[in-house]
């Protein structure tokens, strides 16, 4: 498990907020990453170019163009179209059925700590990415659901 911010495996997606977060990846997306033709001396995924992509709309943006490129609907306006929101909605859902801590799955998704949990809650880099091992791991259970039938309309239960 890495966390971002490492020279050769990270990245960010600030979404014009005042401070940078670590999120931690898993072998899935590092082996991605680690497979990227990058001829780049920055630790940012998100380009244009060879320049760093910030600042406010620079997540959606590239998010809307990987879309455009894979031919996937992208927009609330659009029929079936998806945005950011839709894949953060699904990941914390997600997190919630792995049994991932709320905690952890704020932090995760960058969402700060609110009330007293800022001054008593401090998950060390060790904590988030136990938290996103948990999530991998039933991440990855679920694609041994995935093409047990032929069936289309048969529903799989543990």
């Amino acid at each position: 498990m890495t966390v971002l911010g490492a020279l050769q495996d990270s990245g960010r997606c600030n979404q014009g907020r005042a401070r940078e977060k670590a999120i931690p990846i898993n072998h899935h997306v590092k082996a991605v990453l680690d497979g990227q033709l990058r001829h780049i001396h920055h630790d940012f995924v998100f380009t244009f170019g060879t320049e760093p992509n910030i600042g406010l709309g620079a997540c959606k943006g590239a998010l809307k163009g990987a879309c455009k490129r894979a031919g996937v609907a992208y927009g609330r306006k659009v029929v079936g179209g998806i945005t950011m929101h839709d894949i953060r909605r699904t990941v914390k859902t997600n997190m919630l059925a792995a049994g991932v801590d709320k905690t952890y799955r704020d932090l995760i998704l960058g969402h700060s700590l609110q009330v007293m949990d800022v001054h008593y809650i401090q998950p060390g880099e060790e904590a988030l990415k136990q938290a996103m091992a948990v999530y991998t791991a039933w991440f990855d259970g679920q694609f041994g659901n995935v093409g047990q039938t032929s069936d289309p309309e048969a529903v799989v239960n543990d």
